[in-house]
C-alpha cells in the first residue's frame, strides 16, 4: 500500500523521512511503527503536537529490504516530485528533514552527525533543520535528547519562514592602526571595570596563525599573525601586538572564556610569554554538566546557541576554495559562538543545580595547567638503558615464538595470525563485530578452548606489552630540556579522571598510565627524578574503587578489612576458596583479585571467563560465591537499577552525576561502575587542587589515582597537608 502524508495543509513545521517501513506500508500513515512512536514521544518533549505537522517521506512506497537506495529511479524521483509539490502547496515556515538520506536529497549536505540543529536554507529558499531519524535513534538511543533539541529548535523557528541570522560585526583582514587602537582601547577599559572576553586560536606550522577575541556574542576581531605562509605584521609591529596582548593577560580586570583552553595556554605560554586569566572553560562546564555527551565546539553551539550552523568545516585550510579571509571569520565564529555557550552554560548550571560542581572542575584548570608547563625531569639515560633492554627482550620473544610455531610469526599481522591460527593449528575464530579478531581478549579465549597453545599466547601478549613499553613509553619524544610534558584533558572521560597524550608541540605521551613493570619488564616510573634541591613525592589512593564500593553497598564485612588495616585482596581471596591463609605469590591471589573487580561491577560469567582463562562454569561459581558472602553488594546494584528507572541518572557522594539516555538495562553495568570510579576521580582530583596551594610543592604528574611532585622538603609539606586536617598517605 502507498503511504500518504498527513497532517493540515497549513502547518508550520513538516516533518520528512525517508520511506514507509513495514507496518507504514500496512497502515497507509507514515511514522506509526516503533520510531513513530518515539518521534511522538520526542515532538511531546519538544512541546509540539503531531497533529500541528505535516509528516511525508521522500518517497511514499517501501523500498526493497528497507533499503532506500534499491528503490528504482523512477520510484524516487516520483516521491520527491510528490514531496516538493507538497512543499510548494503547505508552504511550511520550517522543514525537518529526519536522517541522512533526507539531508542529502532536501540540502545536499551530507552526514547529519555534523549538521544536525544547523538552520539552513534551500535552493528554493526554504528553511530546514536537520535531525536524525527516530529510527535510527531507537538504535542509539543516547541521540534522544538531540532530536528532542532539534525539534524544539524547529518549534522556536516555526512562526516565521526567514532565517533571521544575529547581527554579528567581524573585523578580519585588520590594519595595525585597528588593531593598536581596539587593543589599547581595550587595556583602557580594563582600567576601569572587569571585562569578560572570549578568545581563540588557530594554528598552523605549529605556531599561532591567527588570534580572536569576542567582547560580546556579536562582535568580535580576528588578529592574523600568518597569511599564506608568511608573517601577517613586522618584527616590531607583532612585537607591539604581542605586548598588548600580554598586558590585557595579565590584567586582574581581565576575564576570558576559552573553549579547551588548556589546548590555546601552551602556544600562549610557549610564544608570547603570558596566558589569560581563565574565568570559563566551556568544554569543562558542559563536562561537568553532561559526562558522556561529546564536548566539541560544535556540539555546545549546537545545544545551546538560538541560531546555529555548522560552520568546522568552513576554517579548514587544507578545503579547495577556503581562503585566508574564510579562516578568520571562522575563527571569530568561535569566539562569539564559545561567548554565547558560556551564557547558556551558567544558566543550565543555576538551574540543573550544578554550579558547584562546574565550579570545582574549573578550579582544576589552573594547577593542571602548571603542571603541564612544568612536566617532569626525566633520567634520559636510565630512558636509554630501558629502550636497549625492551628492545632485546622483544627480540628474544620474537625467537621464542618461531622457535614454537616453526616459522616466523609476526603478530602485529592479521593476516599471519589468521593463517597460523585459522589455517594450520585449525582454532574456531574469535568475531567481535562480525569480524575475525585476535586482539588479547580473543587470544585469550583461544587459550581456554586449546590449552595447548596457551604457552605460545602467553608469549604474543609478552611481545605486545613490551612493544607497548618501548614504543609509548621508552622511546617517548622529550623536550629539549630533558623533561617530559604532555597534554592533560580535565574532560577527558566520563568517570571524570583526567585523559592525556602527546603535547600540541609532538612530545610526551599518554601518562594516565604509566606502568610500574613486573617480574619481565622494567618500571618505567623510574625515569622520573625529582629537580635540584627537591625530593619527589609519590602519593596513591590504595585499592580505592572497592572501598568506594564497600561504603556505598553498605558492607560491614568488607568495611571491617579496612578498618582492621588487612589486605581485602587476600582476605577476599582466603573467603573465595575457603582458604585460612594466602600470600601474593599465590595464583589465587590475582584470580580473586580480578574476579572481585569484576563481579562489582556486575560481570557475566562468558566476560569472567575470557579474563581469567577459566571454564565458564568456574567464573560462575566466583561471581555466586562472591554474592552470598557479600549480599549488601546484589543489594547495591538493585539500588542503581531502580536509580537508573526513575530518574535515568546515578550521582555520587560529590554531587556528579552520570545521566544516561540509553535503555536502562543496557547501561546498568556502566552506571555501576561509575559511582566508584567517579568518587575516586573526585578525591583524587580534590587532592591535587589542594595540594597544589601548599608551599614548596609542585605537582608533577598526574597517573590515574594518583600524582607525583617535587617538594623542598617532605617533612615541610607533610606538616603543612596535616594543619590542613588532611591526611598526608
Amino acid at each position: 500500500m502507498k503511504c500518504k502524508a498527513v497532517g493540515p495543509e497549513n502547518a508550520k513545521i513538516m516533518l520528512v523521512g525517508e520511506a514507509p517501513g513495514a507496518e507504514e506500508e500496512r497502515t497507509g500513515i507514515p511514522f506509526v511503527g516503533g520510531s513513530g512512536q518515539l518521534l511522538d514521544q520526542c515532538l511531546t518533549a519538544a512541546g509540539i503536537s503531531r497533529e500541528e505537522c505535516y509528516i511525508t517521506n521522500l518517497c511514499q512506497v517501501r523500498p526493497p529490504d528497507n533499503d532506500f537506495t534499491r528503490l528504482p529511479y523512477d520510484a524516487r524521483k516520483a516521491g520527491f516530485e510528490e514531496l516538493q509539490s507538497a512543499i510548494s502547496r503547505v508552504r511550511p515556515n520550517v522543514i525537518v528533514p529526519l536522517g541522512n538520506t533526507a539531508l542529502v536529497r532536501l540540502t545536499g549536505e551530507t552526514s547529519i552527525t555534523k549538521w544536525r540543529g544547523s538552520i539552513l536554507e534551500s535552493e528554493e529558499q526554504k528553511k530546514l533543520i536537520p535531525a536524525y531519524h527516530p529510527a535510527d535513534v531507537l538504535r542509539q538511543m543516547e541521540w534522544q535528547p538531540l532530536l528532542i533539541q532539534d525539534l524544539s529548535r524547529a518549534k522556536d523557528q516555526s512562526p516565521y519562514p526567514e532565517i533571521r541570522h544575529p547581527e554579528w560585526n567581524f573585523t578580519i583582514s585588520p590594519s595595525f592602526p585597528t588593531v593598536l587602537g581596539y587593543l589599547r582601547q581595550l587595556k583602557a577599559k580594563m582600567v576601569r571595570e572587569e571585562v569578560i572576553l572570549s578568545g581563540d586560536i588557530e594554528t598552523r606550522y605549529g605556531h599561532i596563525s591567527c588570534f580572536g577575541i569576542a567582547e560580546d556574542p556579536h562582535n568580535a576581531i580576528c588578529i592574523p599573525f600568518i597569511k599564506e605562509g608568511q608573517s601577517y605584521w613586522t618584527e616590531t609591529q607583532e612585537a607591539t601586538i604581542v605586548h598588548l596582548l600580554s598586558q590585557i593577560f595579565n590584567s586582574e580586570n581581565a576575564q576570558w572564556i576559552f573553549q579547551n583552553g588548556l589546548f590555546d595556554l601552551q602556544y600562549f605560554a610557549r610564544f608570547w610569554g603570558a596566558v589569560p586569566n581563565i574565568l570559563v572553560d566551556t568544554m569543562l562546564v558542559h563536562h561537568a554538566l553532561w559526562p558522556g555527551m561529546r564536548k566539541g565546539l560544535d556540539f555546545l553551539a549546537s545545544l545551546y546557541c538560538d541560531y546555529y550552523r555548522y560552520w568546522k568545516a568552513e576554517g579548514k585550510m587544507m578545503l579547495d576554495g577556503v581562503t585566508e579571509e574564510d579562516n578568520w571569520h571562522y575563527n571569530c565564529l568561535d569566539c562569539v559562538y564559545t561567548y554565547e555557550v558560556a551564557n547558556k552554560l551558567g544558566e543550565a548550571c543555576i538551574a540543573e543545580q550544578m554550579m558547584a560542581q562546574a565550579d570545582f572542575q574549573m578550579s582544576l584548570f589552573r594547577p593542571v595547567f602548571k603542571m603541564m608547563l612544568r612536566g617532569v625531569r626525566c633520567d634520559e639515560r636510565r630512558k636509554n638503558e630501558i629502550a636497549m633492554e625492551l628492545m632485546q627482550r622483544k627480540e628474544e620473544i620474537t625467537k621464542e615464538i618461531s622457535h614454537i610455531v616453526g616459522h616466523p610469526l609476526n603478530p602485529r599481522s592479521a593476516k599471519q595470525m589468521k593463517e597460523f591460527f585459522l589455517g594450520e593449528v585449525h582454532c574456531r575464530p574469535v568475531r567481535r563485530n562480525g569480524r575475525v579478531t585476535f586482539d588479547d581478549k580473543a587470544l585469550s579465549t583461544i587459550a581456554v578452548r586449546y590449552p595447548l597453545l596457551q604457552p605460545l599466547i602467553e608469549r604474543i601478549k609478552d611481545l605486545r606489552s613490551t612493544g607497548v613499553f618501548l614504543s609509548t613509553f621508552a622511546l617517548m619524544p622529550l623536550d629539549a630540556d630533558s623533561r617530559l610534558r604532555c597534554s592533560y584533558n580535565i574532560a577527558g572521560t566520563e568517570t571524570l579522571r583526567f585523559s592525556s597524550s602527546r603535547n600540541v608541540f609532538g612530545s610526551g605521551t599518554n601518562l594516565e598510565n604509566v606502568p610500574a613493570g613486573d617480574s619481565t619488564l622494567p618500571n618505567i616510573r623510574k625515569i622520573f627524578i625529582p629537580d635540584e634541591g627537591m625530593e619527589m613525592a609519590d602519593i596513591d589512593l590504595e585499592r580505592a574503587d572497592l572501598q568506594v564500593v564497600a561504603w556505598e553497598a553498605n558492607d560491614q564485612a568488607l568495611k571491617d578489612i579496612f578498618h582492621g588495616g588487612y589486605n581485602p585482596h587476600i582476605e577476599n581471596a582466603k573467603a573465595l576458596f575457603s582458604l585460612t591463609s594466602l600470600t601474593h605469590d599465590d595464583p589465587r591471589y590475582k584470580k580473586a583479585k580480578t574476579a572481585v573487580h569484576a563481579a562489582n561491577y556486575l560481570v557475566s560469567p562468558p566476560t569472567l571467563s575470557r579474563a581469567l582463562g577459566i571454564p565458564a562454569s568456574e567464573a560462575e561459581y566466583f561471581i555466586n560465591r562472591w554474592y552470598e558472602i557479600h549480599p549488601g553488594i546484589r543489594l547495591w546494584h538493585e539500588r542503581i537499577r531502580a536509580s537508573l528507572h526513575e530518574r535515568k541518572m546515578v550521582t555520587n557522594k560529590f554531587g556528579f552525576r552520570r545521566v544516561f539516555f540509553d535503555r536502562m538495562d543496557e547501561v546498568l553495568k556502566s552506571a555501576i561502575a561509575w559511582i566508584p570510579q567517579s568518587t575516586v576521580a573526585n578525591v583524587t582530583n580534590i587532592a591535587l587542587h589542594d595540594i597544589s596551594t601548599l608551599p614548596d610543592v609542585e605537582i608533577s604528574l598526574q597517573n590515574h589515582d594518583s600524582w607525583s611532585s617535587n617538594t623542598q622538603s617532605l617533612k615541610r609539606s607533610r606538616a603543612s597537608v596535616q594543619s590542613r586536617g588532611a591526611s598526608p598517605s
